[in-house]
């Protein structure tokens, strides 16, 4: 989950909500106090985890993640709910907006069962775990549904979806061909055999031109065509799915990808964007504020989620257990396959 670089003069105007960051604590300067600072810094930061209710950690993941975005949050106060009639389960937007409001009011773990009963979903639905990337697009679609015809209306478009614009193009006798398209949730692959080995390498890997044979052109006829695609406008919450999931031809099965991969703090879009008549495209820049991790093998696992908070360092969020985290900078900037020696060292951290 990555936000725009609030230095530049339009993100600044799409991302005016954004809190300011507190400047960080000097550091102690023996052990001992500096454990008492950190142990007093929990109980001032302490957060609110969410209950597993079943296999939800993954509505649980992205439930904080998106909580800890100051605009999301703003977008889902933003709705005009009414309260359900007696017996009813209470509308998504409204089951957000309560659950949103407890944890930012409560140091308790908090219960998704109200969330998870304005989906329509029983018991059975939360012992199943789902594609985290499925459960977004759904998410958001039925937010963006209880937005409309309301002062909200296409809140979440304008703040989370990408615009996307494929050409298809025949040299040999001067077709093309542009399509529009929009996305949440950005699909990236190259995890496999360190094909790619970070986010903007999956990036290019992803805007690279594909080739497509017989492609009927309809003014030309069949023809060999050059597929490519570039972002064409890139929002304010850029929200991209790391793909670690493989088949093996060999069992039949799918398999989990832990290759060594890395990710940024800092990530800059304009390489992979449409520049109009040669300009630069702007705002470009992003800035991490979230990350999701999944534990475990292709049929099974836990996922956890890191949110930024407007001061450092990151809080893992996973489940009812929030434990501090004193991390270096780059804390975020490998996951996966074995460390180096000059990797980055995570203290204190220890998720359940």
């Amino acid at each position: 989950v990555l936000y725009l670089d609030p230095t530049h003069l339009e993100a600044q105007r799409m991302l005016a909500a954004l809190p300011e960051a507190a400047e960080p604590k000097e550091e102690a300067t023996s052990r001992g106090s500096s454990k008492r600072a950190r142990k007093k810094e929990k109980k001032e930061n302490r957060i609110a985890g969410l209950k597993n209710e079943g296999a939800t950690c993954y509505l649980n993941a992205v439930t904080q993640a998106l909580h800890h975005l100051p605009d999301f949050r703003a977008a889902i106060y933003s709705v005009p709910t009414q309260d359900p009639a007696e017996g009813e389960a209470p509308s998504v937007p409204l089951a957000m907006q309560r659950l949103f409001w407890q944890l930012q009011n409560s140091k308790k773990s908090q219960s998704t069962r109200e969330l998870l009963g304005s989906f329509g979903w029983d018991s059975s639905d939360t012992l199943e775990q789902q594609d985290i990337s499925d459960f977004c697009h759904m998410l958001f679609d039925i937010v963006e549904e209880g937005m409309k015809n309301t002062t909200a209306d296409g809140a979440i478009p304008r703040l989370m979806a990408a615009k996307l614009q494929y050409k298809d193009a025949v040299q040999t006798v001067g077709w093309e061909r542009l399509r529009e398209d929009s996305s949440y949730v950005t699909v990236l692959h190259g995890v496999k055999d360190g094909e790619c080995k970070d986010v903007m390498q999956s990036l290019e890997l992803l805007c690279q031109p594909q080739i497509i044979e017989d492609y009927d052109t309809e003014v030309h006829g069949k023809q060999t065509v050059s597929r490519s695609l570039l972002f064409k406008e890139v929002p304010p919450v850029l929200l991209l799915n790391i793909n670690r999931i493989d088949f093996c031809h060999e069992t039949f099965e799918p398999i989990k990808l832990n290759d060594r991969y890395e990710f940024p703090e800092e990530l800059d879009l304009c390489n992979v964007m449409v520049k109009e008549d040669g300009a630069m495209p702007s705002p470009s820049k992003y800035s991490l504020r979230a990350v999701i991790v999944h534990m475990g093998t292709a049929q099974m696992g836990h996922y956890i989620s890191y949110c930024k908070l407007p001061r450092p360092p990151f809080n893992p969020s996973d489940d009812a257990k929030l434990e501090e985290s004193v991390v270096t900078p780059n804390m975020f900037a490998q996951t996966g396959g074995e460390a180096e020696e000059s990797s980055p060292v995570t203290e204190g951290t220890k998720m359940g």
